[in-house]
């Protein structure tokens, strides 16, 4: 009798499910039940490369130096997606195993693609349990016979999101199953720098179907053109292109049941935004994650970091925010009150203005830091001045696994040096580079960094059971490499 039989097949299936990607990838050549049982898991969520972005991104000076190995890169790449495609049409009990594809396209020779594209809709009409479609790249975009496969193949889509300069050109109003639809980005910003005033106004507004969607990022023109009064479900919205925010507040008051708000506001639209703001002070009652993301400028002018601090008081529900706004010395004390009061707060991001990273900055800040916090991020333009700077955050806040902290300089060592007494962190990132924490003995080990690949493209896999804040925290924010800007 094996292993696998002494345990009925439903409790292996569990077992099995909340394995590592890597333990379930050894588990496939253990015998042919685990073979079996890992397969569902290894081969859950595929990704598929039309190209390769470490060619793409490279510079035409890299690209030129490094062209042999690069092709040859994009050359393994686009061979093992097509060997993927083929056996999703050829395989039907591999077919059904597949609930989420992630297409990466990134051609450098040509933006046609015809053979990639026919190859994946040819595998999209055997994907009958497909639950996401997610498309990043536009060399080749992703074409109007790709969505309709998708809605006549794949009656259990509930995902679907492509890049934003796409979206118009594609039928979205035929996938009727969804729950979640959205655009696909780098950071941010590359929705903002230009890009969306550049939208015809024909790629405004678009048209999609409303009727069972929780969670809902469009490029919208105002509040006012969001279909709210046709999406009875909507527990999560993201406004990250729109344009003008007139009629924010008692638009958004009249979404009840909104548990997540995310807002991305240039300068111009700081009075709307907090007007809107200071408006829904007493609305929103079941908020429990609020984004909000402007560009890099000066510090808020005192009334607005007051309105700010207003919101969140007392907001008990409040599990994470995030926000890109900076904060003067007494605006910030404001805010730290408030943060105080959020007891249930879990994650938290928070941008300084100019202060440097000291012991006595830090003793300040862990005053008012919810004991409960779990995923912790800090940036600012100051300097990180004491080695000894976070020596309290972990009595503070025992559970913590993960932190991220954004200062202007730059030091090879410094994750080293601030987790000493860390007892349950996963995962630490310091100036764009982010490291696996193993804790063992006295001191933690770091694995090597993320290679820019998978930073770039980090996603709910990559940071792992545990740390779900994390990722909520680093999404679509722009992370530097040594040679950039950061952005944040």
């Amino acid at each position: 009798m094996s292993s696998v039989s002494l345990l009925p097949s439903e409790v292996w299936q569990e077992v099995f499910a909340w394995l590592h990607q890597d333990a379930a990838r050894t588990c496939l050549s253990v015998s042919k039940e685990f073979h079996d049982l890992a397969s569902r898991v290894v081969f859950r969520k595929l990704t598929v490369y039309f190209g390769s972005w470490e060619s793409t991104e490279a510079s035409d000076d890299v690209y030129e130096a490094e062209q042999e190995a690069l092709d040859a890169l994009e050359d393994r790449m686009s061979s093992l997606s097509s060997a993927i495609l083929h056996r999703i049409s050829h395989d039907p009990t591999f077919a059904t195993i597949v609930q989420s594809l992630d297409v990466r396209a990134y051609k450098r020779d040509g933006t046609r693609g015809a053979f990639e594209r026919g190859s994946l809709i040819e595998a999209i009409c055997h994907l009958h349990n497909l639950r996401t479609f997610t498309w990043h790249g536009v060399v080749p975009i992703p074409t109007p016979d790709i969505v309709e496969a998708l809605a006549s193949s794949c009656p259990m889509l509930r995902h679907f999101s492509a890049p934003l300069l796409t979206l118009s050109r594609l039928p979205l109003y035929k996938l009727e199953t969804l729950w979640s639809i959205g655009y696909t980005w780098k950071w941010f910003y590359d929705t903002t720098r230009g890009r969306r005033s550049r939208l015809h106004e024909q790629d405004r507004d678009l048209t999609i179907c409303c009727e069972s969607l929780r969670e809902l990022q469009m490029p919208y023109t105002s509040p006012w053109n969001i279909p709210l009064d046709r999406l009875p479900m909507l527990t999560h919205l993201d406004l990250l292109s729109i344009q003008d925010l007139d009629g924010f507040g008692p638009a958004i008051r009249r979404i009840t049941q909104l548990e997540s708000l995310s807002v991305f506001c240039s300068r111009r639209q700081h009075d709307k935004l907090f007007e809107a703001l200071a408006y829904l002070k007493s609305d929103l009652p079941n908020l429990h994650s609020l984004c909000l993301l402007s560009r890099r400028e000066r510090a808020l002018e005192s009334e607005h970091a007051q309105i700010l601090t207003n919101i969140l008081k007392g907001r008990t529900r409040m599990r994470r925010f995030r926000s890109t706004f900076r904060l003067h010395e007494a605006g910030h004390m404001r805010f730290l009150g408030a943060i105080s009061s959020l007891r249930n707060l879990e994650a938290l991001h928070w941008d300084v203005f100019m202060e440097d990273i000291t012991r006595d900055f830090m003793h300040v800040y862990l005053q008012h830091l919810p004991s409960g916090i779990l995923a912790l991020s800090i940036a600012t333009s100051g300097l990180f001045r004491d080695a000894d700077a976070f020596a309290d955050l972990w009595s503070r806040c025992p559970g913590l696994r993960f932190l991220y902290v954004r200062t202007w300089g730059s030091e090879e060592r410094l994750a080293d040096r601030i987790l000493h007494g860390a007892v349950r962190l996963q995962i630490v990132g310091y100036n764009g580079k982010f490291h696996y924490v193993d804790i063992k003995g006295e001191q933690p080990q770091l694995s090597a960094p993320w290679s820019a690949h998978k930073v770039a493209f980090r996603g709910m896999r990559d940071f792992g059971l545990g740390c779900e804040d994390a990722e909520w925290l680093m999404r679509g924010l722009r992370i530097r490499r040594e040679w950039e800007e950061e952005g944040q």
